[in-house]
């Protein structure tokens, strides 16, 4: 199996009080990669791992500028879906409508070894 199909990355998001931050970490026999970007959190902290091959097929495919990730534990799959902001000003990220989305992703996460 190549090497990339094994490597994991990890998702740990941050909420800041009003505003939040994720911090993307992957580590393989290349070398560790580490990246940071700001976002829009409504939660608790979370730190999430999954397969690199999945994440990165279902953000390649996504022409949006913004989209919307649902996390609810570090077991449970994340959905992303097209960012819509009156969706997140109801305070519900799960009213979402699904069926008339243009793209929805979901992605089973896997266990970190720490």
């Amino acid at each position: 199996m190549e090497d990339k199909q094994k490597t994991s990355v990890k998702l740990n998001f941050k909420n800041n009080g009003e505003s939040g931050v994720v911090q993307i970490t992957s580590v393989s026999s290349l070398g560790e990669v580490c990246d940071e970007c700001d976002i829009e959190i409504d939660g608790e902290d979370l730190t999430i791992g999954f397969h690199q091959k999945y994440l990165s097929l279902a953000l390649k495919a996504i022409k949006d500028e913004k989209i919307r990730m649902n996390l609810e534990s570090p077991l449970r799959s994340l959905i992303i879906m097209p960012y819509d902001k009156d969706d997140k000003d109801n305070g519900d990220m799960k009213t979402a409508d699904a069926e008339n989305c243009k793209f929805l992703y979901v992605i089973m996460p896997k266990r970190l070894l720490e």
